[in-house]
């Protein structure tokens, strides 16, 4: 089990995150902007983190970034409809992408991939 943070600023994105990861037993915490984010990046102290790239007046890979800088051992995955927008996801730190819409292996694949090995 890891501790993963979902950030989305649609509520029915994080629901269906939430339910997909704690049906495989992750604790889960979610945030709908960058300020509850980072909040919770310090309360939380999530594994891996799974964020929208376009977040309502801010961008994904800015907090990535934002993140890594200051907690470079949590692993950051980019979500995204647009496939152009994750090329290159790594130049700001982050550790995966997943395109939308998603299918569930992708998403229990990358987890797994970068969940602790403790929780492996």
């Amino acid at each position: 089990m890891a501790k993963v943070l979902v950030v989305d600023d649609t509520e029915e994105h994080l629901f269906m995150f939430t339910l997909l990861l704690k049906q495989h037993q992750h604790q889960v915490e979610t945030a709908m902007s960058p300020d509850s984010a980072l909040t919770n990046v310090e309360s939380f102290k999530p594994d891996i983190i799974l964020m929208d790239v376009l977040l309502r007046n801010y961008s994904g890979r800015v907090l990535c970034k934002q993140i890594k800088n200051n907690h470079p051992e949590i692993h950051i995955v980019l979500v995204s409809a647009d496939a152009a927008v994750l090329r290159n996801c790594e130049k700001c730190g982050a550790d995966g992408a997943i395109e939308k819409p998603f299918d569930i292996v992708t998403v229990y694949n990358i987890i797994n991939r970068l969940a602790p090995a403790r929780f492996n």
